[in-house]
């Protein structure tokens, strides 16, 4: 899967001839007004500074994730819509200084890739695509395991998959061999259980994943090293269905 450096969206691209932080003063104010219109704009203004002055944004990130979150879980569309969209141009531009407080922002992104509504549910799940590419590795697939694997809703728990699946695929067998414990243990441990969820979607993506993992010489060994005799079994059942 190619990876994403353009993104298509509804805003336009803004100039700030008096300046970025008079520009950043106006798009707070805007995003704090609860006139949804008003709200829109100040996205398209926050959307903007991402793109031309990332680093402003870096030196307020507590304030601009607060009014992010608040746009995000905005009950008008219009502005839930723009928030997801602008989220993704954060993570695009702002990269691994979007980590602080990271789970937040994840958290109100999942939700809405569960929406009713159809066009919200496809922004929410490109910031989370951009998210996982933008941030590191073990950022990434932690903080999707800790917000997503206990979840009720199969729709939340595939869309978590389908992003750990991007992450993994891309990073390759090679490399997740190499990686952090703590990285091989929530891929081992609970990546390893998606196999044998009780969502056939959650289930396909999984396997996705593991075509790619088991095909390492080391998988048997870490398999063994991190779940319980009954779980492996099951767990082996299905990797041999994959060859």
């Amino acid at each position: 899967m190619a990876q994403i450096t353009k993104l298509e969206n509804q805003f336009k691209l803004r100039q700030f001839p008096s300046g970025i932080p008079e520009g950043l003063t106006r798009c707070l104010k805007l995003l704090k007004s609860g006139e949804w219109e008003q709200e829109v704009e100040g996205l398209e203004l926050l959307n903007s500074l991402a793109q031309q002055a990332p680093q402003a944004l870096i030196n307020e990130e507590k304030q601009v994730r607060n009014q992010l979150l608040l746009q995000i879980k905005n009950l008008r569309s219009q502005v839930t819509r723009s928030a997801c969209q602008c989220a993704a141009t954060l993570f695009l531009h702002l990269g691994r200084d979007m980590e602080p407080d990271l789970e937040k922002v994840v958290r109100e992104l999942l939700v809405k890739s569960s929406d009713t509504n159809k066009f919200i549910r496809s922004d929410a799940m490109i910031a989370l695509e951009v998210m996982a590419e933008n941030v590191s590795v073990n950022k990434a697939v932690l903080t999707m395991f800790n917000l997503g694997r206990d979840n009720k809703s199969p729709v939340i728990r595939t869309n978590m998959t389908k992003i750990i699946d991007i992450v993994i695929t891309r990073l390759g067998a090679e490399r997740l061999m190499g990686s952090s414990e703590e990285l091989q243990e929530a891929i081992f441990k609970e990546g390893s259980k998606l196999l044998t969820d009780g969502s056939l979607d959650v289930r396909q993506h999984a396997k996705h994943m593991w075509s790619e993992i088991s095909e390492h010489q080391n998988t048997g060994k870490l398999l063994e090293k991190y779940l319980e005799p009954g779980e492996l079994r099951a767990v082996n059942k299905v990797l041999d269905g994959l060859h």
